[in-house]
This record gives C-alpha cells, structure tokens and sequence, in this order.
C-alpha cells in the first residue's frame, strides 16, 4: 500500500474577527461545514477550536445499505493522509472529514432495535451524512489566533477574514412558536410503555424525546450565529446539505463532549452531563445530589 500523503502545515492569519462575525459572512455560494465553539466558565481545554470549512463534497450513506458502518470506513480509509508535522498548539485538525451520524444507524447496529425504532425522518433521511473538508478555517480560542489548515485555497480564507461587514450583519430569518409535533396523549402512553418495559426488567433505562417544531424561513446561517451567542456551546455544529433545490441544515448547541478520541494515545474521554444547573453553579450542588449523581452513574454505564 502507497505510503498516505501528508498534509501542508497550518498557516497563521491575522483577523480580529470572531468565529460567529465569519460565519455571517461566509459567501452564500459557498456550501458551509461549521464546528464552533463558545469558552465559558470552566470550560478549559474543551471549547478551544472552532473550524469553519467549503465541503469539497458531501456524501449520504443510508441504514438501509448492506453495510452502512463498512462504506462509512472505506470512505474515510480511502482518504486517509498522514499528521501533518509539528504539534504544540498547532489546530488539531489538518483537513479531512466531518461526519454526523443519525439515528436510524441504530437499527443497522443493533437489528432487535429496529422493532421499536422510530420511522425515518423525511427531511432528514440519511442514517451517515459525510462532508470531505480537505481545507479549513481554525480559530484558537485560547491565542486569538485563525489558521488556515489544509491544501485549499489559502487567499479565499484571507479575504474573509479581512471583510469588517461580517461583524455587523442582521438577523435574516423567521422562526414561529415552538410546539410539539405530537399529540400529548402519545407521549404519555410512551412514559406508561417505558415504565412497563422496566418492570419487566427488560430495560433499566429509556431515553424518550419528542420532537418539536416551528415554521422557518430565511437564513439557517444567520439562525445558527444567534444560537451561538445565545447558548454559547462547547460543543456547537452547523452542517448543510443541498439536495436539488432543497437545503438541509442540522443546527446543534451542546454542551455535552460524547466521546474523544486521542489517535496517539490511544486515550477515549467521555465527559456526559447530568442534572440541571447553571455552568457557574457550585459543583458540590450536583456532587451532593443523589438523584443526579444516580443518572450520570446509568449514563456512564
């Protein structure tokens, strides 16, 4: 096998622009694949990068597929480059792939799921949704400090980071009143169905949403800006997909870290969130608490 290519180092870029002033004006011709982050109070070394990148190309894997886990790896290994040198504070991220994987991949996981999976969402179909970002944008939080990573183009990135209208452009969309998307009689009769399934003893945990819903209209983008400096994640995405005439937008703002993984080390963290109080809270409130210390122990498991 050919030894993986290797990719170009990390440029420094001046700009005193934030993250969220260069995703208000990303070019509205460029598709945008973003990962924001928002430091707040303790949040360390966990909300330093944001990366903001123009997909080369977006590819959708369904659950339905023989083997959706295998294609999702033989994408990605088919693409595989080496670290780029250096280390230290250089972003780690030096171009690749930005992947979100839905739902629905439960039932390819685990079959027997698939008897009590919910339907598949028609606006948001695709099980894997892969966005190949060979070149990007990265803004360390910590030093104040844009990069340019990758082998993209270098004088698109500098130019955006040089328009000062990005900081003071508006809001441009429409959102109507929150609501259920459900009756609350079928969530109800879900809690009774849960609460069963645990009597039985075949579960000892359920997770149980409902959706939600609002009339939209106008710029995801400009929606997902006010989201962050509304919430102000660690852990924040915006990721488009045109289909047709169609654009799809997945919009999160989490605080919550699943899983990281470290390929050097070898190192996997998980950092889950159980119980509710503010981020600048007295940690001995959730230490001394029985009940959220009882739910952060069944997430970990």
């Amino acid at each position: 096998m050919p030894a993986a290519p290797r990719s170009t180092p990390p440029v420094p870029l001046n700009s005193p622009l934030s993250p969220r002033q260069v995703l208000r004006g990303w070019p509205g011709d460029r598709p945008l694949a973003a990962l924001c982050s928002c430091p707040g109070p303790g949040s360390g070394a966990w909300a330093r990068w944001s990366f903001l990148a123009s997909p080369e190309r977006v590819l959708t894997i369904d659950s339905d597929e023989p083997d959706p886990i295998g294609r999702l790896e033989h994408e990605i290994g088919a693409t595989r480059r080496a670290d780029p040198a250096g280390g230290g504070n250089n972003p780690p991220f030096a171009g690749g792939w930005i992947v979100a994987l839905g739902y629905e991949l439960g039932r390819a996981i685990e079959p027997h799921a698939a008897v009590h999976s919910t339907r598949t969402d028609p606006d948001w179909p695709w099980s894997i949704v892969l966005w190949h970002c060979p070149s990007a944008l990265a803004y360390d939080h910590h030093a104040e400090q844009w990069w340019a990573i990758g082998s993209g183009d270098i004088d698109f990135g500098k130019a955006l980071l040089r328009d000062p209208s990005n900081a003071s452009e508006p809001d441009d969309f429409q959102l109507g009143p929150l609501g259920p998307l459900h009756p609350r009689e079928e969530y109800v009769a879900a809690v009774r169905r849960a609460v069963e399934f645990i009597h039985a003893g075949d579960c000892f945990q359920v997770n149980l949403a409902h959706r939600i819903g609002a009339t939209f209209s106008g710029s995801t983008r400009s929606l997902f800006a006010r989201m962050l400096g509304a919430a102000g994640p660690w852990y924040g995405a915006y990721l488009e997909l045109a289909k047709g005439n169609d654009l799809h937008a997945a919009l999160s703002v989490s605080p919550e870290l699943l899983l990281s993984h470290d390929a050097r080390t070898g190192l996997v963290t998980t950092r889950p969130i159980k119980g509710t109080r503010p981020g600048d809270a007295d940690p001995s409130d959730l230490r001394d608490s029985a009940k959220d210390q009882a739910e952060l122990n069944m997430i970990i498991d």
